[in-house]
């Protein structure tokens, strides 16, 4: 088969197939990327599609050699993985950090803006 000059044909592993179809992938990391090497096919993780399943390096996958039938653990999903994923943060102690921060700046803006004068005496007498 022979390709034209600007398409480049991918050494991806053959059981790398996506959501709806088996015979078709995504050509980068994705989602909606699924091992079908498996008898329930599943997601992959994205440093292990970038490292073995889309690229040569698929023939040292355990699952395409076929000596194992469980997806390896450094292959398993693990959730939602973007490039702003940051491995090991828990946005949630963040967040209770940005509250504190917010808390601590608003009880210091308090302390460092008086207060507006109060009227004590009445113009009139009573």
């Amino acid at each position: 088969m022979t390709f034209p000059e600007d398409v480049v044909p991918l050494d991806a592993c053959p059981r790398l197939g996506s959501t709806v179809d088996e015979d078709t992938r995504f050509a980068y990391p994705s989602e909606g990327n699924r091992c079908y090497a498996l008898d329930e096919p599943e997601r992959i993780a994205f440093p292990y599609q970038q490292g073995y399943c889309l690229g040569k390096n698929h023939q040292d996958c355990p699952l395409f050699q076929g000596t194992t039938h469980k997806m390896p653990p450094e292959a398993r999903w693990r959730g939602r993985e973007t490039p702003l994923s940051v491995p090991g943060l828990h946005w949630g102690w963040l967040l209770t950090l940005f509250v504190i921060l917010a808390l601590l700046g608003g009880g210091a803006w308090l302390f460092t803006h008086p207060a507006a004068p109060a009227v004590t005496v009445s113009p009139f007498p009573a």
